[in-house]
Order: C-alpha cells, then sequence, then structure tokens
C-alpha cells in the first residue's frame, strides 16, 4: 500500500510506505513499514526503515529497524524477537 495522503485512523496491512508529504495519525501495524513523511501514533512491524526525511512520533516495536540519519523519531524503539512475535502465548495463574 502506498500512502501519499492523510489518513486520521489506523493502518493494517502486509506492507506500506508512507510518503514523503503524507501524514498518519493513528496506530500503523503491518509485517513491512517505510516511512518516509508523519507517523504519530504507534508502529508494529517485522520490518520498519525511516528515511531521512521521516518524522515518527511514538513507539516503534520492531524486528528489523533502519533509520537514516536526519530521521525525527520520539519515543521507545522497542525490539521483539522473531519468535516471541509469532506465539501468542496466555499464562494463567495456577491453582
Amino acid at each position: 500500500m502506498q500512502i501519499d495522503g492523510t489518513v486520521n485512523g489506523d493502518v493494517r496491512c502486509a506492507e506500506v510506505t508512507i510518503g514523503r508529504g503524507a501524514t498518519v495519525s493513528g496506530h500503523v501495524e503491518c509485517d513491512t513499514v517505510h516511512v518516509h513523511g508523519t507517523v504519530t501514533g504507534e508502529i508494529r512491524a517485522r520490518s520498519v526503515s525511516l528515511s531521512a526525511s521521516a518524522r515518527v512520533t511514538g513507539d516503534i516495536l520492531h524486528e528489523e529497524l533502519s533509520i537514516e540519519a536526519g530521521a525525527y523519531m520520539e519515543g521507545q524503539l522497542l525490539r521483539r524477537d522473531a519468535q516471541q512475535s509469532r506465539l501468542n502465548l496466555v499464562v494463567g495463574e495456577g491453582g
């Protein structure tokens, strides 16, 4: 998916490229995310790349991350293991 305008809401897809003039206000959850524009909200993806023109305000949960010099990032960078992200475990109290 290519976003070149404004999105007020969440984005969920396999791969997204957020264009240089684009703005996303909401969570982005995809396998691969390329940011050239602005994202305000959490990004969850296996692979995230921020270009020099990227502006991200929010946490990024990732397995792979690349950030070009000049990119703006305000939030936490949280690395998750590939194996952990594929498991959905619920731990209950023993009793």
